[in-house]
């Protein structure tokens, strides 16, 4: 413990300050924890986390200079066929990225949360730019079953 005069001529002793201090750091021990601020963010039209159940109804070839670049495929919610968008995929059916019935395109990158978006137009030019080809491509129908086919014909990639 110490002790002492101080500069005002009053006698000094540590004992006075440290239940003080004591209780201070007490309070902001059991006070700090209750001042946390949290925050919820929810996608908008969310719906509340409801699936829903869209399916292929038609399918198309992606071609550029004579060379197959990629496939189309349209996506309908079965409760609301109006509601639809454009899956954009490579040869080996890998999802690239989406269209949707407004012509707003967006392209998937690996490892992202989100898709980017790069722009809006007609569903051909959002299939270019998602296929980083020339907007002169053009579109072939192909069965669903055939894609289907050859999507279960391929091997697992290793």
């Amino acid at each position: 413990m110490l002790r002492g005069n101080r500069a005002d001529g009053r006698k000094f002793d540590s004992g006075q300050v440290r239940a003080p201090l004591a209780l201070f750091v007490s309070l902001a021990a059991v006070l700090a924890p209750a001042c946390q601020t949290t925050t919820e963010a929810s996608a908008a039209n969310a719906r509340g986390g409801e699936p829903v159940e869209a399916h292929p109804v038609e399918a198309w070839e992606a071609v550029s200079d004579g060379r197959a670049i990629g496939v189309v495929v349209r996506f309908e919610v079965s409760s609301r066929p109006e509601e639809a968008w454009f899956s954009v995929r490579n040869p080996h059916q890998q999802e690239l990225g989406l269209v949707d019935t407004r012509g707003r395109a967006w392209r998937y990158r690996p490892a992202a949360a989100d898709p980017d978006w790069i722009g809006t137009g007609t569903v051909i030019e959002g299939v270019a730019q998602i296929l980083s080809a020339p907007i002169a491509l053009e579109l072939y129908e192909v069965p669903l079953a055939t894609l289907l086919a050859e999507a279960s014909a391929r091997p697992a990639a290793r």
